[in-house]
């Protein structure tokens, strides 16, 4: 049994009249220690996906389908009390934009205080010890403590909130583009950190990132997301070196080695789509060049080894196909 288990699952955001369907049926598993990646443009659900997962999808977003079973237990329909009861030694996440994650008007130490007293941690001078050493942990001073949101750069909220997480000692962290709006030396330095903490502490994680490349260099397997759906999976090296879905190969195209005597970096032409719409088929196929009328119809699902797409044209020759 798998660590997590997220099966056809849809959330609506439901405004007014309105209702964008943010996921449409997406599925993934994820195993004990396993670091997997997300990827896909702005606006394909990746967010949706993770807050979904962690239990802090609120209005106007809602779960109208499928599952999310966490050890074995449905996650799915739970109330805030077991949700909150869940997160101790189970889920966690990091969000995006640190500043917007921390409260502005509490010192770091009082977010320790807040995070920790939901496990019984109470006491001022073991708070302020569990704190020290979750601060060591992501390269920071004790005298973080005393500081508060805005008076910390951006990559040192990130790391804020990274020990934030590991405060409640979780089985599975969710990184929500995590090194969003820092420069690239910073960005580096985060997603070092990262991954020496998970294999040091072997804790699973879903990284989700827009960046193909980044992920490339931290996940044993990616989920290729694409309008609300999940285009393609597989081992991150085969994905990478020889994608089958068609929007995996485009996005492949944004991405180029800095290393290589010549870049040459391609863009997407369109633009995603509307997902109040209903969609028919292949929601690539009107930005792919090489989309037919049989990309409107139900989409086989081609393998390739551990590998799968759900496409009508893959960009590799494959035998195995089924509807």
């Amino acid at each position: 049994m798998s660590l997590l288990e997220v099966r056809d699952l849809v959330v609506d955001y439901r405004m007014g009249t309105t209702v964008v369907h943010a996921l449409r049926g997406v599925s993934l598993e994820v195993d004990e220690g396993q670091f997997i990646g997300v990827v896909g443009e702005s606006g394909c659900g990746k967010s949706t996906l993770g807050t979904a997962v962690v239990g802090v999808l609120g209005p106007p977003g809602f779960i109208v389908g499928g599952s999310i079973r966490f050890r074995g237990v449905e996650l799915v329909g739970l109330d805030a009390a077991q949700r909150r009861a869940l997160r101790h030694r189970g889920l966690a996440l990091v969000p995006q934009a640190g500043m917007n994650a921390l409260n502005p008007v509490r010192s770091i130490e009082g977010h320790f205080r807040d995070v920790l007293a939901g496990t019984g941690v109470r006491h001022r001078a073991e708070v302020r010890a569990r704190a020290v050493s979750l601060l060591e942990q992501v390269a920071l001073a004790p005298s973080v403590l005393r500081s508060y949101p805005h008076e910390l750069s951006g990559g040192m909220r990130q790391r804020v909130a990274l020990a934030l997480a590991l405060a409640l000692e979780p089985q599975l962290v969710v990184f929500d583009e995590p090194t969003t709006a820092l420069d690239v030396l910073v960005q580096r330095s985060v997603v070092d950190t990262i991954r020496s903490l998970q294999q040091a502490r072997g804790f699973a994680a879903i990284f989700i990132s827009h960046d193909i490349g980044l992920v490339a260099s931290l996940a044993s397997r990616v989920d290729v997301m694409y309008a609300g759906e999940v285009v393609e999976a597989g081992p991150t090296e085969r994905v990478v070196a020889r994608p089958l879905h068609r929007y995996t190969e485009a996005l492949l195209g944004c991405y180029a080695d800095p290393r290589a005597e010549e870049v040459t970096v391609r863009g997407i032409p369109g633009s995603p789509p509307n997902l109040v719409a209903q969609i028919e088929g292949c929601a690539f196929a009107p930005r792919c060049g090489v989309a037919s009328d049989e990309c409107r119809c139900p989409l086989p699902t081609v393998t390739l080894d551990d590998q799968w797409a759900r496409c009508v044209h893959p960009a590799v020759a494959v035998e195995g196909r089924s509807r």
